[in-house]
């Protein structure tokens, strides 16, 4: 438990111990054949003990108010506002995307509580201008009230195996294991902790999960909702009205035309260089197998845009996938483990939390 991995993180053989636990698949050989990476061990010790991180250091938060709140963002937003009608309902996982049907935000309303109908968004902080910008113009006549509170609020996530729930906070809307994510009123630098402290833990246990958040990991006007998982991280209704976008996504969704998606990674060698954007190929296929978006820097880590195809059959251990530009570097991907059945055929595929083994 806990108490284990803390022991593990101050010693360096049990380091070792860990790691083959947290880095193999039952019943297959433990990752980096048996002799983990101290370093990555050590994150892999401390990163899973129970965390509280202020994420204000890459998320701001407006304010929305007025009668026609709901339906504005109803004919906005992928998700079905309507349930945000009732004050203190959960929050909600939504993206607004542009006329092509490509992510231009992904952010969380939050319904507060009382009578009149106030909605917090929490989104990428270096992308609040141009979400006031988009919000602005489509406002058209509605009686809508929008301001940026970033310097009112901040955003708090409390992640980790073990976490106790904290009293008033509500739970990820995206996915359990993520854990709880509260937005609160008070400056967004408090004394009792900083942005940075935890929030890159928080990070790594997002990229261990095979989730994205914001426009650095989910490139503005070029991610495809469907491939960056939107749909089965509850951003998506597929039952509401009209919304800007809703036509290709739809088209994709009812067609069944998914080929790609994004997963986790891990690099072999963990230290070798790659830059985001670079190219996966499978070793004997001519077609391209995907692109590197996220890079976990020092873990090895990633998450990239992989045909299922490919990607599927490298995890199972039926394929070699490397970098494009770089022979030499693996890249394996796994399935992480809240994937729904129909995005794989073989539920033996390695799970989230759980580095692929060596071959």
């Amino acid at each position: 438990g806990v108490a284990m991995l803390r022991r593990a993180y101050l010693s360096p053989g049990a380091c070792r111990s860990v790691a083959r636990a947290f880095c193999s698949v039952p019943g297959q050989a433990p990752a980096h054949d048996g002799h983990a990476d101290i370093s990555v061990a050590n994150s892999i010790a401390s990163e899973y003990v129970p965390r509280i991180a202020n994420l204000s250091g890459t998320r701001g938060v407006i304010r929305l108010a007025g009668a026609d709140v709901l339906t504005f963002l109803q004919g906005l937003v992928t998700n079905d506002v309507s349930r945000l009608a009732e004050a203190g309902a959960p929050p909600l996982y939504a993206a607004i995307l542009n006329a092509q049907g490509r992510v231009l935000q992904d952010l969380f309303l939050h319904r507060q509580e009382g009578e009149d109908t106030v909605l917090l968004v929490d989104a990428h902080r270096d992308g609040i201008p141009e979400l006031l910008k988009s919000l602005r113009r489509y406002k058209l006549r509605a009686a809508v009230d929008i301001a940026d509170v970033s310097e009112e609020y901040a955003v708090w996530a409390s992640f980790g195996w073990g976490a106790e729930r904290k009293k008033g906070w509500p739970m990820d809307p995206r996915l359990s294991v993520l854990g709880q994510r509260a937005v609160l009123a008070g400056p967004p630098q408090s004394s009792e902790s900083a942005p940075s402290i935890y929030s890159r833990q928080y990070r790594h246990w997002r990229i261990e999960h095979g989730v994205a958040e914001g426009n650095e990991e989910i490139p503005a006007g070029e991610a495809i909702p469907l491939e960056y998982n939107l749909d089965v991280l509850q951003g998506i209704s597929f039952d509401k009205g009209c919304y800007v976008g809703q036509e290709l996504v739809a088209r994709a969704h009812w067609s069944g035309t998914v080929r790609k998606r994004l997963m986790p990674f891990a690099l072999k060698p963990p230290e070798g260089a790659v830059a985001v954007g670079a190219g996966v190929v499978a070793e004997g296929v001519k077609r391209p197998a995907g692109v590197v978006k996220v890079i976990n820097a020092g873990s090895g880590r990633g998450l990239a845009v992989l045909r299922l195809q490919q990607a599927l059959a490298a995890a199972h251990g039926k394929q070699r996938l490397h970098i494009q530009e770089q022979p030499k570097v693996q890249l394996q991907p796994w399935r992480p483990s809240w994937w729904p059945p129909h995005l794989t055929a073989d539920p033996a595929a390695p799970t989230a939390g759980a580095a692929p083994a060596e071959e």
